[in-house]
Parts: C-alpha cells; structure tokens; sequence
C-alpha cells in the first residue's frame, strides 16, 4: 500500500484526541519528575593561584612548572586533612561534621590545554546553597594561613574575593523537562498511530477492500433489518 502524506495526516486528523491525551500525559508526568524527584545541587567554586620564590635563578619553566604543579598536590593534601576540615566546620557553624564536608569537596589543578597551571580550584557541592556558600568561604579564609603554617615552600591567593556559585546537575529546569516530555509523548504516539493504522487489515468499511488489497469494489450487500 502506497501511503502518501495526505493519507499520514488523515491518520493522525482521525485520532487526534489519542496524540492529545498522550501529550498531556508526557508533559504531566515530566512536570511531576521534575518538581518531586530532581532535587537541586549547588555548587560553590573558589580558585587559588600558587605563589613561591624559586631558589634556582636558572630553572626551566618546565621545572618551574613542575614544582608548582608539585606543590598543588601537596597543597591538596593539606586542604583535606581532617584537622584542616574540622577548623572549616567550626568557622562555617554549620552541623555538619568534618567527615560529611570532606565528601561535599573536589579539589584539582586547573588545566588550560590539557595543560596544568599554578591555578588549582576548590569546588563544594551540597543540596543547599547557603551551606555551600558557607562552606566555601571557610575554606577560603582559612586556607592560605594553613598552607603557610604546614608547608615550607609556598603560598596561596585568591583568584576572587567571593565563591562563584551556581546550580549543578540537570541543565535541564521543570519548564523544558515539561515541554521535551510533552514532545517526546506527541512523537511517540503520532508514529503509534500511524502504524497501528498501516497495520490494521481488518475489514470496516467497503473503501478498505480496495485500500489494503488493491482489489476494485463491484458492489455490496447492505444489511437489511427485518421490520
């Protein structure tokens, strides 16, 4: 059977309340998921850079490099200690414990190019972004006095006064899970629809005999009632 556009659209015309409901139903649900079951996670970035005075006025940048990239591991080390995080959980006064703050960071050199830099980057992840915030900051306050009160080599400053802050997780809000829900629904059943009908041989009418066998109506039997 050749199907042309007219026919697909004649399809979908006749059940068009089918593709509705379906539609209503997709953006229904995706509307529930994304209010109910996506909670939001926040994410507070601060970044320091690496300072030190090189004692070899003759070093390569690749050492130079090296040694700082040397350090900010070190540095890491230090910033996830848990005496370290137990002074960030007292100057933030939040309730929770140095062990619980310690899985909400991600610490890491920054790269430029696949490239380390002297930059390194602290990043607090947590469903609240207060907490996040505060976090944040406690690290930052303390962090360059810890450093230099631990380690011989080097010290630390701020890239920004203040953490930046932003939502993580899902790029996705409750309004565009809503209308790709809906969208994804309306497709999903249009091509249902189309095929259920392609596929349907059965016999309900004098035009589906020509329809599906290409076979000319001569004529038909009506069905007469008794009276």
């Amino acid at each position: 059977m050749d199907l042309t556009i007219r026919d697909i659209l004649g399809i979908l015309a006749k059940k068009w309340w089918i593709i509705a409901i379906c539609t209503l139903v997709g953006a229904g649900a995706s509307l529930a998921y994304s209010v109910l079951l996506i909670k939001p996670v926040y994410q507070a970035e601060a970044t320091f850079y690496v300072t030190y005075t090189s004692q070899l006025s003759s070093q390569s940048t690749y050492q130079d490099s090296q040694y700082a990239q040397d350090l900010v591991n070190e540095y890491i080390v230090v910033l996830t200690s848990d005496p370290f995080l137990e002074n960030v959980r007292q100057a933030s006064e939040l309730s929770y414990s140095a062990e619980a703050i310690k899985k909400m960071l991600e610490l890491g050199p920054v790269e430029v190019n696949n490239n380390a830099t002297k930059f390194f980057k602290v990043t607090v992840t947590c469903p609240n972004q207060t907490d996040a915030l505060s976090i944040a900051r406690s690290i930052m306050d303390l962090a360059p006095d810890e450093i230099i009160r631990v380690m011989d080599a080097g010290s630390v400053k701020l890239l920004s006064a203040d953490p930046l802050v932003k939502q993580a997780g899902s790029s996705f809000g409750p309004v565009q899970l809503t209308l790709l829900g809906a969208l994804a629904l309306l497709v999903i059943s249009a091509v249902v629809v189309v095929l259920t009908d392609i596929f349907d041989f059965r016999i309900k009418g004098p035009d589906d005999i020509e329809k599906h066998y290409n076979i000319p109506l001569l004529g038909s039997v009506p069905n007469i009632k008794n009276v």
